[in-house]
């Protein structure tokens, strides 16, 4: 993750979380807020992070941890939220289990499923979408785990939580 990104071979200074002050250890996050896919090489091959998404890299350490997404509810309301995980360091690995749970698993994780690494293949598992009543500071948390091998674990994720309008205000 402490590697050069750039976007259409121009150097960028991508700024993201780091669970180390030297930017080169995880769990870390970084976003991709550009409309153009930003790439890198760990030394394997490209790695595209696509626009409009957020990198998540889980611990390089088992002492560490997971990496989390986290989106606190600003208001009580229905919401449809849209998300997906994909595998974006598809040179190795053994791929990542991910987690859309609310409220840090006081309710359960809502879902959950593994993005496979192959070589040479990017695996996602795909835009998936669902309905839910939120409460205000109610925490909505896309997690990845290393699924017991952090290497090329680099996934882009991208989650949209959108309030569905009031009927009753449509009539």
């Amino acid at each position: 993750m402490g590697s050069q990104w750039y976007d259409h071979g121009k150097k960028l200074a991508m700024l993201g979380w780091f669970s180390q002050a030297n930017n080169t250890s995880c769990p870390c996050i970084a976003a991709n807020k550009g409309t153009s896919p930003l790439t890198t090489n760990y030394g394997h091959g490209t790695v595209v992070l696509p626009s409009l998404s957020i990198l998540e890299h889980p611990s390089t350490s088992s002492s560490v941890g997971d990496t989390a997404l986290s989106f606190l509810v600003p208001k009580k309301g229905k919401v449809t939220v849209t998300y997906s995980f994909t595998d974006i360091d598809p040179f190795g690995g053994n791929g990542i289990n991910w987690y859309v749970d609310l409220n840090s698993g006081v309710n359960g994780d809502l879902y959950s499923g593994t993005v496979h690494s192959t070589p040479g293949h990017i695996d996602t598992a795909g835009e998936r979408h669902f309905e839910l009543e939120v409460a205000e500071s109610d925490r909505l948390n896309f997690v990845i785990d290393s699924n017991g091998d952090f290497y090329y674990d680099s996934t882009a994720v991208k989650a949209t939580v959108a309030y569905q309008a009031d009927k009753a205000a449509a009539h």
